[in-house]
């Protein structure tokens, strides 16, 4: 490795860039596991509710309810 210019710029440069790929990636990480969490959580309690509910057992157990605007 020499010591030339470009040399230096990186190794001055490369905590302060290690530490935005990491965060980046943590938030990335975290914003993807969120929403797949939040679909699952909806979308498991709409068809829970739809098939523990007598009175639409037979018509609506299995379809995600959306309410009427």
């Amino acid at each position: 490795m020499s010591g030339g210019v470009t040399d230096d710029g990186v190794r001055r440069r490369w905590p302060w860039y290690a530490g935005d790929l990491v965060l980046m990636s943590l938030l990335v990480y975290l914003v993807i596991v969120g929403e797949v969490v939040v679909v699952v959580v909806v979308v498991v309690v709409l068809v829970a509710d739809n098939c523990l509910s007598p009175s639409v057992l037979s018509s609506a157990c299995g379809q995600v309810y959306v309410p009427a605007t």
